[in-house]
This record gives C-alpha cells, sequence and structure tokens, in this order.
C-alpha cells in the first residue's frame, strides 16, 4: 500500500468523486450514487476513550 501525500501543515487532503485524478489521495465513487465516508480507528489509545481526541471535520471543498 502506498503512504498518502501530507500537506506542508500536517495535514491530508483526500479527494473522492466520480471524476478525480488517479493518485495516492484519491478515491474514485460512482457517479450518481451517494457514498458515506467511514472512519475505523485500531488501537485506541486513552485519548480516544477520554474523548480528548475529536476526529477533525471533512470539510467540503471545490474541485475542478
Amino acid at each position: 500500500m502506498e503512504e498518502l501525500t501530507q500537506n506542508e501543515d500536517g495535514s491530508y487532503t483526500l479527494k473522492w468523486g466520480p471524476n478525480v485524478e488517479e493518485d495516492v489521495n484519491s478515491i474514485q465513487t460512482n457517479a450518481n450514487e451517494g457514498f458515506f465516508p467511514w472512519f475505523r480507528i485500531y488501537g485506541p489509545t486513552d485519548a480516544w476513550y477520554d474523548k480528548s481526541w475529536v476526529l477533525p471535520s471533512i470539510e467540503k471543498i471545490a474541485c475542478s
């Protein structure tokens, strides 16, 4: 599996949709079908259980 490309600020930009370019940070979806992003955590730490770690929001951006 290839590693995701990280942004300079430490964040990651993941693109998904029916017409995304093929790269390691892109996920192709089916046209005219809904989808739902799922998050899976492996080996949670205390921060997960005491709720001090929060999954960052997914932000919609305009793509060309």
